[in-house]
């Protein structure tokens, strides 16, 4: 049997939606769902699949091109998902798969092995299956790139992860809570903190990424966690904010080095780390540029 490039995705809380809402609602949700599937599927031009109840199943020939269809696929099921409040988590795994739609039918290695890697995922989001072919010509922080994605237990592993649209966090939880997903009155569960938790982190990862201020490759994660990252930026925030409040001016240089003075004072130099370097140019900030304290 010819193997092929296998994507899976549910919905989070879907079985909520079924106990929260009147008959006629949960067939609106449930239209709602089946059309944005279908709207995705014709964008990319994906015609292997196969919808049983709120998981969808695709398949696609191993050719680069195809994995680089799955992948857009699978950015556009996050991020317009997000936006109906159809929170999503999915895998790409490759190998040996059939899919049937008329028969609501998958069945082969690579389904199985996408959808166990789905259900382990503690976020909204998508990973894959490594070794995925072709992916090595595709790396890039606006398609797929290389981060420990957040599982419900097990060791910690860096593996290939979709880029997408993340909303900021009061978009995000609304769209976890809103139409049938949860009762609105009760208090947030740590099942649905963590996911968010996680899902922002992702965020705070990847648009630093993008913009240079956490120096990183899309192919490669460097340190354990992403929180490393983001903890060493806000140490320095913290650190050129208490200099600041005492009067010195800061300089930073594109290599990270950082220089700040004060009149009739000393000069402190602090040659930051590569995660460290907030700002990429050379400018200059003084107390009087700040509108607040941090």
């Amino acid at each position: 049997m010819e193997h092929k490039f296998c994507y899976v995705c549910d919905v989070l809380g879907y079985k909520n939606i079924l106990i929260n809402l009147p008959l006629d609602d949960q067939l609106k949700r449930i239209t709602d769902w089946n059309s944005l599937i279908i709207e995705g599927l014709n964008k990319f031009g994906l015609n292997e699949y196969a919808i049983i109840s709120d998981t969808v199943f695709v398949s696609a020939e191993n050719i680069k091109e195809n994995l680089k269809k799955l992948l857009n696929f699978s950015k556009y099921m996050l991020t317009e998902g997000t936006k109906r409040c159809f929170p999503i988590r999915g895998a790409i795994a490759f190998g040996d798969v059939v899919l049937d739609n008329e028969k609501h039918l998958a069945y082969g290695k690579a389904a199985a092995s996408a959808y166990n890697l789905m259900e382990e995922q503690d976020w909204i989001g998508t990973c894959c299956e490594t070794p995925l072919p072709s992916v090595d010509c595709l790396w890039d922080f606006d398609l797929i790139f290389v981060y420990p994605a957040p599982m419900k237990g097990g060791s910690v592993v860096c593996c290939p992860v979709v880029s997408w649209d993340i909303p900021g966090y009061a978009d995000l939880r609304r769209s976890t809570i809103r139409l049938g997903l949860t009762n609105e009155t009760d208090d947030m569960s740590w099942k649905y903190a963590n996911r968010i938790q996680n899902t922002i982190i992702l965020k705070w990862y990847l648009n630093g990424a993008k913009r240079k201020i956490i120096k990183a490759k899309p192919s490669t994660f460097q340190a354990d966690l992403p929180i490393k990252h983001i903890d060493d930026l806000i140490g320095s925030l913290l650190f050129n904010a208490n200099l600041i409040d005492l009067g010195y001016t800061l300089t930073q240089t594109p290599d990270g080095e950082s220089t700040y003075t004060i009149e009739g004072g000393p000069t402190v130099t602090k040659q930051v780390s590569p995660s460290d370097a907030i700002l990429r140019k050379p400018v200059t900030i003084s107390k009087s540029m700040c509108a607040k304290k941090i």
